[in-house]
């Protein structure tokens, strides 16, 4: 992958915060997300985690469940939420709130409790000029970041990084990413960077956003030899490995797709018996032992490991 430098006056959500951590942010997640055989190990089939995901039609056209790792599977949190009209995103937030973006009504987003499910609210969204619906989320430093484009645009506009206001639901550009395809999903590993895969019909990109939107491309995801298939949904699970959900039309629906974000290369890890999700969000989760390969050797990485985790919400 490139290495991507702070650009000078790149300040906020996406600054690191100490230079210590700053020193590794040029290749965030390449400790921990690597994955030929001699990095990844046997150990990291055998210790699966769980992340949020978001299903469209098996437990209810949107509807909570949990999504495991190793192996994939899923379990259902909440049959359909009838507050919400059509939900391609989620994230969740470490203000404790879960949060459902609406494409059946672009202006709303939905408040859910994560451990239940159960509806919370709803904030009505203010857009600007340069977009009316959201693709896209992750929470960044206490931020709600966002994929903005325009709604059936058929790639006309690019897609802008932008932030929400929470209390107020003003949504603000960020910067200008150049990418005329709207995100299947944002992921932040912590660093300078979010990671961004692009939805839609055509091959899955991969790329590094700067907090100003500059964008540099990974490349086209790939799974062997051959592109793999369209993606909805990118989140670095509480392991720190880059996981990916292929859209419902695709050939593989409900399969857990495992992401190098160095190479952009792809591994199916298998169906999570669940062929409607569309949307990953993790809850950050506390590691008690050593948090960086080489495991079982507590070294420097480590210790910037923790103190990401640590700026990341992890108590």
């Amino acid at each position: 992958m490139m290495k991507i430098s702070l650009m000078v006056g790149c300040v906020g959500a996406l600054a690191m915060a100490s230079a210590g951590v700053q020193a590794q942010s040029s290749a965030p997640a390449d400790e921990r997300s690597g994955f030929d055989a001699g990095e990844r190990g046997t150990a990291f089939f055998a210790s699966g985690v769980e992340m949020f995901a978001w299903d469209t039609f098996q437990l209810g056209d949107d509807a909570l469940a949990i999504v495991g790792t190793a192996p994939p599977s899923f379990v259902g949190v909440t049959g359909n939420v009838p507050q919400v009209g059509v939900g391609p995103e989620i994230e969740y937030g470490q203000d404790g709130i879960l949060y459902v973006a609406d494409t059946g009504d672009n202006t709303l987003l939905h408040r859910l409790n994560p451990d239940t499910g159960a509806f919370l609210s709803t904030l009505t969204l203010t857009f600007p000029p340069e977009g009316d619906v959201i693709t896209s989320m992750e929470w960044i430093e206490g931020e709600l970041w966002v994929g903005l484009t325009t709604e059936n645009g058929g790639g006309a506009f690019n897609t802008f990084l932008s932030t929400v206001n929470l209390t107020t639901g003003v949504v603000t550009v960020q910067g200008d990413t150049g990418i005329n395809r709207p995100f299947g999903g944002l992921a932040w590993p912590g660093g300078v960077f979010v990671y961004a895969i692009t939805a839609g019909g055509s091959n899955p990109q991969l790329y590094a956003i700067q907090a100003n939107g500059f964008a540099t491309l990974i490349g086209t995801v790939m799974e062997g030899g051959v592109a793999a298939p369209g993606m909805t949904a990118l989140e670095f699970g509480p392991d720190g490995q880059l996981y990916a959900l292929p859209n419902v039309q695709s050939p593989n629906p409900g399969d857990l797709y495992l992401i190098n974000p160095r190479t952009a290369q792809a591994v199916n890890l298998g169906p999570t018996g669940n062929t409607g999700l569309v949307a990953l969000t993790s809850r950050l989760q506390c590691n008690d032992a050593d948090l960086a390969p080489p495991f079982g050797v507590l070294d420097f990485t480590d210790v910037l490991e923790f103190l990401t985790q640590f700026g990341m919400g992890c108590p």
